[in-house]
Order: structure tokens, then sequence, then C-alpha cells
């Protein structure tokens, strides 16, 4: 009974100076408590190895990899550091996992390819219909021209007629002049007729080209629509999922090398610890929606930069919590109040 009280005297008499002298070096020396963390990415680079690369997935295994190398100097080039390593033999595996994700994925680019080729094909026939529109209005040009003086030279002819019979007139040569005027309106008027029917003509293709476009129109605008619908709005990053601690990236989704490239980024970016998506920066890599990002040049925002400080940061462990850590993790019979001295000066 005594050697019970005397252990736990001793332990009490240590953790009340032990208290006091850590209280006092906390508002003497309140730096002395700032611990860097010991986070993987902050003082240490994380290291990664590459996992199975499902071959359904539009890139192989070395364009993969090189998409992954890509991504992590993301954030080495911007914090100036390494902060990943490739390493075969690491536990931390970067993988593909095919799924439905990936499958909408080909049937929205085969969508775009339909948009795309509906699009080309509407050209064509807006180049078509411009073309005989121009054509047309031409040729009505050339008509009316010709309609008019064709109009012209009949009023002239009645004119001439008119003025034949109104007289005794007899002369033969002003008789041939009346029938040559005649057969020259007979020859204008064939013309007019030509004219007019090729105006008809260009007129019945450019209405039927007009009917094509408006129903090629029409089909691209519900295919446009239907991709909209299903596609098109920006979606939270769900085409890649990190598994805390460091258990690994397994990526469901993406469309190319570039897309790729971001999803692991930003997924790179859980696996430095950073838990939370930026909501005020739609172009910052960690922001929770894939939309105004970069993708073709990516690159860490101000607000990236200063998640990833926020992890690194060192941390301030109040005294009771230092005292309580050493409590529990030190036996009773190797407390020593010379080793809590010793922690407050390290």
């Amino acid at each position: 009974m005594l050697n019970f009280l005397k252990k736990y005297f001793f332990l009490a008499i240590i953790a009340i100076f032990g208290a006091i002298g850590i209280g006092m070096a906390f508002f003497v020396f309140p730096n002395l408590f700032n611990i860097s963390p010991n986070h993987p990415g902050c003082d240490t680079p994380i290291h990664w190895s590459l996992g199975k690369i499902d071959s359904r997935f539009p890139l192989d295994t070395k364009q993969f990899r090189q998409a992954a190398f890509e991504a992590e100097k993301i954030w080495e080039n911007a914090l100036g550091k390494d902060v990943f390593v490739f390493d075969p033999q690491s536990s931390f595996q970067i993988k593909t996992e095919f799924d439905q994700r990936q499958q909408m994925t080909y049937e929205a680019q085969d969508l775009e390819k339909n948009i795309g080729t509906y699009e080309k094909e509407s050209t064509l026939l807006e180049n078509d219909y411009q073309m005989f529109k121009n054509q047309y209005e031409k040729e009505m040009n050339q008509f009316n021209l010709l309609k008019k003086e064709f109009n012209q030279k009949l009023d002239e002819y009645n004119e001439a007629v008119a003025d034949w019979n109104s007289s005794d007139r007899t002369s033969t040569k002003e008789y041939e002049e009346l029938k040559d005027k005649e057969d020259a309106l007979k020859k204008l008027q064939k013309k007019l007729q030509i004219a007019s029917q090729t105006v008809n003509d260009t007129a019945d293709k450019l209405n039927n080209l007009a009917q094509k476009l408006n129903i090629k129109t029409a089909n691209v605008n519900k295919v446009i629509e239907t991709f909209k619908e299903k596609y098109g709005e920006a979606k939270p990053f769900v085409q890649g999922l990190y598994y805390p601690p460091l258990q690994g990236i397994t990526i469901f989704e993406f469309k190319e090398k570039e897309d790729l490239r971001l999803v692991l980024a930003h997924e790179m970016g859980h696996a430095l610890g950073i838990e939370e998506h930026i909501k005020d920066n739609p172009a910052s890599l960690m922001y929770y929606l894939m939309d105004q990002q970069d993708i073709e040049n990516p690159s860490l925002t101000q607000e990236d930069i200063a998640a990833y400080n926020s992890v690194c940061q060192p941390k301030t462990f109040s005294p009771i919590e230092k005292l309580k850590n050493y409590l529990i993790n030190t036996q009773w019979k190797e407390m020593k109040l010379s080793k809590i001295i010793d922690l407050l000066k390290n």
C-alpha cells in the first residue's frame, strides 16, 4: 500500500511541476511549441507507383505514367520542391477502374462526333444555299433586264404597227423593217422565256436546299440539346478518387491525356492533405467543379498554394496537450522532471 501511494505521489509531483514549467515556457517562449507536421508531401515527398491500367481506357500504361509525371510537376513547379516521387515499390498506387463513367464518356464523344458531322453537313448545305442564292439573284437581275428590254421593244413595235395601220403606207422596205422587228421581238421573247425557266429552276433548287438546311439545323440543335442535357453541365470532380491515408488513387474517367493530367493533379492535391475543396475560385485546381481550369496549361492558383501551406504549416500544441502526450506515452517508472525540461528546450 505504501509503495502504491509513493508511486502516484511521485507521478502527481511530476505532473504539477511539469505543468507549471510548461505553462511558464509557453508564455515566455510561445514558439517552442511550433512543431512541423510530419505529413507526407510537406517535408518529405510522397512515393507512388502505377497500378493496373485497364486497356479499355484511351491511354496505355506508358502514356498514363507520363500524364502522372506531368500532373506531379504542376505542384512541384509551383511549390519549388519535390512533393511526389515515382517508386515502383510503393504501396501508394495510381490505377484505373473501368465502369459506367468511362462508358458515358465514350458515348459523349460519339455524340460530339455526330454533332461535328452534322455541323459539317450543315455548313456544306449553307454554302450550297448561298451559292444558289447568289446565282438566283444574278439570274433574276438578268431576267429583269431582259424583260425590260423586251417590254421596251414591244412598245416600239406596237407603236410602229399602229403607225403603219393608221396610214396608207405601201413601202415594201418599211414593211420588211416592221417584219424584222417582229422577228427580233419573238427571239427576245424566247430568250425571256428561257431566262424565266432558268430562274424558276434555280428557285426550286434554292427552296429544296432551304428545306434540307432547316431539317439539318433542327437535327443539329436536337443533338446539341441532348448533349447539353446529359453532358454539358459543369460536374464535380468524380473522375477520380483518393483513398486516405495514402492508400491509392483510382481514376474512373477521362477523355484524353490533358483531361487525365488535370484529374490526377486534383487527386494528388488530396493526397497532399488538402481535404476541403476550394469554393471561391473556379480556376483553382482544387475547385470542386471541373469546368474553368486551364486544361491545356494547368497551374496552381494562389488559393491552391494557400491550401497546401495550411496543411504543411507548423502546428501549435498547448502545454496540457504536450504534458498529456508525455504522460500517456511514457511509462511511469521512466517519467522524469528533467525530461519535461528537455522537451521544453527542444
